[in-house]
């Protein structure tokens, strides 16, 4: 039989007492951070234990497609972050980001125009 109890916190730590004898926990993620390691154990032995659990930021890939430029067309995007592509000849870019609002804009070669849009890039939030 066991005894599985959720723990959450708000900050850094999270502290409990138990008695000696072995354990094991799992760690949950969020929309934003996931833990390197998901899994562990271990015993406590009359003295305090301390467990680092390493989180890591939750990338999402968002993708802009051009349809209908020729094949030796440049373009570009650029990205409210500041990241952004030289034109080139691909057809797609290809961005990983945390979740969050971004703008972006798509620079039109010389003869093109890009249609004036307001969609946000999209992202889930917590």
């Amino acid at each position: 039989m066991s005894d599985e109890r959720t723990y959450s916190s708000s900050s850094s730590t999270i502290s409990i007492s138990l008695q000696n004898g072995e354990y094991s926990f799992s760690v949950g993620n969020s929309t934003c951070y996931q833990p390197v390691e998901e899994k562990g154990s271990f015993t406590v032995n009359g003295s305090n234990v301390i467990i680092r659990i390493d989180f890591i930021k939750v990338l999402y890939r968002v993708t802009f497609t051009e349809v209908c430029l020729s094949n030796s067309t440049p373009w570009c995007v650029n990205l409210s972050i500041g990241e952004s592509f030289r034109p080139d000849l691909r057809d797609s870019y290809t961005f990983y980001l945390p979740i969050g609002n971004y703008s972006y804009t798509v620079s039109a070669p010389f003869g093109y125009s890009v249609p004036q849009r307001a969609d946000p890039v999209p992202g889930k939030s917590n």
